[in-house]
């Protein structure tokens, strides 16, 4: 083994990862999974629908226009927001543009943030305070459903204006 006395030595600002190539140290920065750019917010998110089995085709075609036109078919995963749709994560390029097209959104990014985000363990504060406060008596099945209205209530009631703002019902003309 050899020691290097003279050698500069790069460590992920995210993780723990280091490298001596200052290069491939910035385009693992870019890329690091710890990286609050690249940690998807709604994750973490009540709203978000993460249990539908439910997938959608993509037949993605690339150098459309040439003889060597070629395709290549994507199942994504459905996960749908109340508020944004269909959202995804890691896609780039020609499929991200295919996705964007049909209406799906790329998740925001903790450092992006969310007007809408409702923490898991806040919503379940909010479903005990919503069981507690109009006596609930459930079986598994027969819970308290937290909703944006529920929300409103329980942040007006514990005296969190700023969080009782976001989920304010608003009035929308008809006309």
């Amino acid at each position: 083994m050899e020691k290097i006395t003279n050698a500069t030595v790069y460590k992920c600002e995210h993780c723990n990862r280091i490298s001596f190539n200052a290069g491939a140290m910035k385009k693992h920065e870019c890329a690091c999974n710890k990286n609050p750019n690249n940690v998807p917010m709604c994750d973490d998110c009540h709203w978000l629908d993460r249990y539908g089995e439910n997938t959608q085709h993509f037949e993605v075609v690339y150098n459309e226009g040439c003889e060597a036109q070629r395709s290549k078919s994507y199942d994504l995963e459905i996960q749908y927001c109340p508020y944004y749709g269909k959202l995804y994560h890691k896609l780039y390029g020609l499929v991200a543009e295919y996705v964007e097209a049909d209406g799906w959104m790329k998740k925001p990014s903790k450092v992006q943030g969310c007007c809408h985000f409702l923490s898991i363990d806040t919503a379940c504060k909010i479903r005990s305070w919503g069981n507690n406060k109009y006596d609930y008596k459930f079986d598994w099945f027969d819970d308290f459903k937290v909703t944006p209205q529920a929300a409103f209530e329980y942040f007006t009631e514990i005296g969190d204006t700023e969080n009782a703002k976001r989920f304010e019902p608003h009035e929308y003309d008809n006309a």
